[in-house]
């Protein structure tokens, strides 16, 4: 019995989902009960997701292969920049204080773009989304039945944040879990029929994961997500001139209440119930200053800072932490200034990318879940690992509608 390549390129799919979006992470906890997030298991990584990870990476490659090699070319040129950022990861290795965990890191990296660009060139734009949110939709489900059957697993106390009985469901982390609910919930909104009864009822599962995950976070992530899709899909228009009038309207807006928010910053935290330091974020951030100082200009080496000598003071006195809950300052501590640059620039281009569509295509509102979803990235990104995290969920869906959206832009020129 043979594989036809579409059912490869579906399994392929389903995969990736198993292996970035918590299912992965949930069945090894549930059948060898070890836990996540150790120093130990953040230096020498996690043998089945190492060698599950290097079968996606092996069939992606496979998958690229079967691509037209003007379609990859094109890709890559398209996303030059992407591949400066994994060539410094790739150089960083010579400086890195932990050689050996930047390779393995970079290897996960690796797997991440490959996986990422084999998926955007081998399925249409809106169908992956949707797959994408439908799969998050069956996590938080699964989650929910959790609470009945194995509570102990689906609700726990947070740690270090003071809060009990906080809902996991399957995500070992809540905060990442309570991210991409928001997500899938971004995309239903944008793509679903709110006539149709089914639309609402994975709206409301979605939805009540948020509530129960107790993540101002992720509401914040929904409200602002919400609010971006109806406004672009309420201002599109059939006119190039007038959708770009009203996106830099748009922006200014963004801009000016961006500018008073900063200002308001302690009194909309406290007006949330939230601690002002962001649950000792802020105290983590000044311990951690001195050493993103000290290698300010090629940082540590990719990966390389939790696991290295360099962090042993700041686990003894504030304990092992694994990230530091800021995307922008892990970047500074993985390649410095000049990765936190390239960082910056891929945010850029995907935003110009969506912006570009949206104003120029007649079906620019198929970009405004996307635009949303990278907007609080970029946002929430500040208070958590989340750009550029090269195992989670969150780099996986950015990664992957980046290079969708620059696939979709292909088709549409060939059209």
């Amino acid at each position: 019995m043979t594989l036809k390549l579409d059912t490869i390129k579906r399994l392929y799919l389903l995969l990736a989902v198993f292996y970035y979006c918590g299912f992965m992470g949930f069945f090894t906890r549930l059948f060898t009960g070890k836990s996540e997030g150790s120093i130990e298991s953040t230096a020498s990584g996690n043998i089945v997701k190492q060698i599950l990870g290097i079968e996606i990476l092996l069939i992606g490659l496979f998958l690229l292969l079967l691509v037209k090699s003007e379609v990859m070319r094109k890709m890559l040129l398209n996303n030059k920049i992407w591949l400066a950022l994994f060539t410094f990861s790739v150089i960083s290795i010579a400086w890195s204080d932990v050689q050996a965990v930047s390779f393995r890191r970079l290897i996960a990296f690796t797997t991440l773009l490959v996986c990422a660009l084999a998926i955007a060139v081998n399925f249409r734009f809106k169908s992956l989304l949707i797959y994408l949110s439908d799969s998050i939709f069956v996590a938080a489900l699964i989650g929910l039945l959790l609470i009945i059957v194995a509570p102990n697993m689906a609700i726990m106390d947070q740690d270090g944040a003071g809060r009990t009985n906080t809902f996991f469901g399957i995500f070992y982390d809540k905060n990442a879990g309570a991210r991409c609910y928001a997500y899938a919930l971004l995309i239903k909104i944008a793509y679903s029929n709110l006539a149709d009864l089914k639309s609402w009822f994975k709206i409301a599962i979605l939805a009540v994961c948020i509530v129960l995950a107790n993540s101002a976070t992720a509401i914040v992530m929904v409200v602002i997500g919400t609010s971006a899709i109806i406004a672009l899909n309420v201002l599109h228009t059939s006119d190039q001139k007038v959708n770009l009038q009203r996106v830099l309207a748009v922006i200014v807006t963004a801009i000016f209440l961006s500018i008073i928010v900063n200002f308001a910053y302690t009194f909309l935290l406290e007006l949330l119930g939230r601690d002002p330091s962001l649950t000792n974020r802020a105290i983590i951030w000044e311990l951690i200053t001195p050493y993103v100082e000290e290698k300010l200009l090629l940082g540590y080496g990719f990966g390389a800072f939790w696991a290295s000598s360099s962090a042993s003071a700041f686990v003894e006195r504030w304990g092992f932490i694994g990230n530091a809950h800021s995307g922008y300052f892990e970047a500074l501590l993985n390649g410095g200034l000049v990765y936190l640059v390239l960082v910056v620039a891929v945010i850029l281009k995907a935003i110009n990318d969506c912006l570009k569509y949206y104003v120029t295509k007649a079906d620019g509102r198929i970009i405004a879940p996307v635009l949303a979803i990278i907007v609080i990235q970029v946002i929430v990104n500040y208070v958590g690992f989340v750009i550029l995290n090269y195992n989670s969920a969150d780099t996986f869906f950015l990664a992957t509608i980046c290079f969708a959206l620059t696939y979709l832009g292909f088709q549409k020129k060939s059209d």
